[in-house]
Order: structure tokens, then C-alpha cells, then sequence
């Protein structure tokens, strides 16, 4: 036969208020989990609007290289331009 310890109310109330303590503990501890989970997150979004998209850098290097085509061809076109004169 196995031994219980008999449990007396004022140790039942004892267990309880420690019991009660360690929640209370725990639920602040979540609590800054939490808060520090909520910081990181608004963190990452400030950082991701600060950042430009993959598409928004294609299309601005797309621009670019357009700009700089254009660019080209009418130096080409100067140049070929100024030799007949």
C-alpha cells in the first residue's frame, strides 16, 4: 500500500496561495513575452516599409535601363550626326 500524506486545510491553503504566486509569475512573465513579441513584430514593419519591394527595384532597374538605352542611342545618333556636318 502506498502512503498519502494527509492534507490538512491549513497546508491546502498554504499550496493554494503558492500555487496562486506561481500564476501570477507566470502570467506576468507572459505578459512581457508578449509586449517584447508586439515590439519585435512593429519593429519588422517599420523595417519592411523602409525596404522596397523586390518588384518596386526590378521596375526602377527596368527604368534605368531604358533611361540609359535612350541615352545611348541618341549619343550614338549625335555623334553620327555631327561627322556629316
Amino acid at each position: 500500500m502506498e502512503y498519502f500524506p494527509t492534507l490538512t486545510l491549513p497546508s491546502l491553503y498554504v499550496a493554494n496561495k503558492n500555487t496562486e504566486q506561481i500564476f501570477t509569475v507566470q502570467n506576468q512573465q507572459i505578459e512581457n513575452l508578449q509586449t517584447q513579441l508586439d515590439t519585435a513584430n512593429t519593429r519588422i514593419d517599420m523595417l519592411h516599409a523602409r525596404v522596397p519591394s523586390s518588384s518596386n527595384v526590378l521596375n526602377m532597374i527596368t527604368i534605368l535601363n531604358s533611361t540609359l538605352l535612350i541615352l545611348l542611342v541618341f549619343v550614338i545618333l549625335f555623334k553620327k550626326f555631327k561627322k556629316k556636318n
